[in-house]
């Protein structure tokens, strides 16, 4: 009589899988670190023409008021204001550089020195308001409403 030693959670004539278990684990680690040198590898995303500007975005008051906050001098809620939010979105990278510059042109003013003082005449009770249901005034209030381009209106030199 032949009797047969089987070890205990194996079946005889079947081949253990924790040889094709190992080799899977090791193959998914060498993918895992293949690609973790390759990315880091890559350097930065960015091209040089996307790359920040060197100069920094908050003026030394503004360094010295996150200080305070940082100190707990002044309350948190102080960054949560302007300027701090949008120059927390630049330095983040989340917005352009561009948009702290400030424009230096900004438009004409729709009104002349001279409308402006007939406009102030009738609000002080001198003129009667009938004077500014004429040209150029209802021109401008269309243009001051929207309803109208701006370039409708002759500008004020």
């Amino acid at each position: 009589m032949a009797t047969t030693v089987v070890k205990q959670g194996s079946v005889p004539g079947e081949r253990p899988i924790g040889w094709a278990l190992m080799g899977l684990a090791a193959l998914a680690l060498a993918a895992v670190t293949v690609a973790a040198v390759s990315v880091l590898s890559q350097g930065p995303a960015s091209s040089p023409t996307e790359a920040r500007p060197a100069t920094r975005v908050y003026t030394a008051d503004e360094r010295a008021a996150i200080r305070l906050v940082a100190d707990g001098v002044l309350p948190e809620s102080i960054l949560d204001a302007e300027p701090f939010r949008t120059k927390q979105l630049v330095a983040q990278g989340l917005i352009p550089a561009e948009t702290l510059i400030p424009k230096a042109v900004g438009p004409a003013p729709l009104y002349c020195p001279e409308e402006r003082a007939l406009m102030a005449a009738v609000a002080a009770g001198v003129v009667p308001a009938e004077a500014l249901e004429g040209e150029p005034y209802r021109t401008k209030r269309l243009v001051a409403q929207g309803l109208i381009p701006r370039d409708s209106v002759d500008p004020c030199w």
